[in-house]
């Protein structure tokens, strides 16, 4: 039998390693150097861009947003909801929508099917959680339905595969607040991706420690999800007629990753959190910087080769969750901050 001293060591050795090790992923040792810019472009007045998506047709930006320091303190903004940005004149405005309803959308989907424009968003109301489908007309978002289910207390991201089908990332398996903290920092792998195929849902990925961006390829035959604590990057091959879908590989990216964009030439570009304890302190707080990272994921016969693009240590942006390639330029949003940073990479 093993004493009772033993068992002690063996104790504080494992619970040492497993906070060390924590310390480790979670970015708390990491060296952040502030990438050097030729020159750059602040978009102001945008609260919490923390989602952006790609109209290539009308040359327009959509972009999430969402004052989520207000909602921490109960306090929900009407500026709250998607609004266009004109990446050349860096105009933008909220969109009109004749749903009246609370509207404080989270990540979003464009996409088009029959030659008519859509638009899927994760909504946080007060009490729970939806996905809501629009219809994209001009500058204003017709709403056509309402998504909620048990398997959707949570969710983060969306991406739409059609009307009525899609996919999104449920980012905790825990309802209450306790139950989402004791997750995070245990590393419980119970977030998990939702496959809604316009009849029911079903979780198409389980295991995961905080499930996040989700994202299609341009001919819809993979899907990319990012694992946030996971620290990587999940590729899979998808079935287009079940929506089924099958593992390829796993990209370690050895940071916090969140939102994903493809851009026209197939390469991914990922915004993340390298240093997550920092990310968290300044969710509390707006004067605690957190860093920034954007990183470029080009498909090659061996896989994807990854190259950090951008860095930050959140001076000039904190809390990065989106990076979008568009008109020659890379847009970079936040989750809290109130503005849009832009360069030519």
């Amino acid at each position: 039998m093993i004493s009772r001293r033993k068992l002690i060591l063996m104790l504080t050795i494992t619970v040492v390693y497993f906070f060390s090790d924590t310390l480790f992923k979670a970015g708390y040792f990491k060296q952040i150097t502030n990438t050097k810019l030729e020159s750059n472009e602040i978009i102001r007045g945008i609260y919490g861009p923390e989602d952006m998506e790609w109209d290539n047709e009308n040359n327009v930006i959509y972009v999430s947003s969402s004052d989520r320091r207000s909602t921490y303190k109960g306090i929900w903004k009407s500026s709250d909801g998607v609004y266009q940005l004109n990446p050349l004149s860096g105009e933008f405005h909220k969109m009109h929508t004749n749903w009246d309803k609370e509207f404080h959308p989270h990540g979003i989907s464009y996409f088009q099917e029959s030659g008519q424009k859509y638009l899927y968003t994760v909504n946080h109301f007060k009490t729970e959680n939806s996905i809501e489908l629009f219809c994209i007309r001009a500058d204003s978002l017709i709403h056509i339905k309402s998504y909620a289910h048990a398997l959707l207390h949570s969710p983060n991201d969306v991406v739409g595969v059609g009307v009525d089908q899609f996919y999104a990332t449920n980012d905790h398996g825990n309802t209450s607040r306790l139950g989402v903290q004791v997750e995070n920092y245990l590393r419980m792998p119970y977030s998990y991706l939702v496959y809604y195929d316009g009849t029911k849902y079903i979780k198409a990925l389980e295991g995961l420690v905080y499930a996040n961006g989700v994202q299609i390829s341009n001919d819809d035959s993979s899907l990319f999800v990012s694992h946030t604590i996971g620290r990587e990057i999940i590729v899979l091959d998808r079935n287009r007629i079940t929506g089924e879908l099958f593992e390829v590989e796993r990209i370690n990216m050895l940071a916090g990753v969140d939102n994903i964009n493809v851009d026209h030439e197939n390469n991914l570009w990922v915004a993340a959190h390298p240093q997550l304890l920092k990310f968290s302190s300044h969710a509390n707080d707006s004067s605690n910087h957190s860093p920034s990272q954007v990183y470029k994921l080009t498909p090659s016969q061996n896989g994807y080769q990854v190259k950090k693009t951008f860095e930050s240590d959140g001076a000039l942006i904190s809390g990065s969750s989106v990076a979008l390639f568009a008109q020659g330029k890379l847009y970079i949003g936040g989750v809290f901050d109130d503005k849009i940073v832009s360069f030519t990479p």
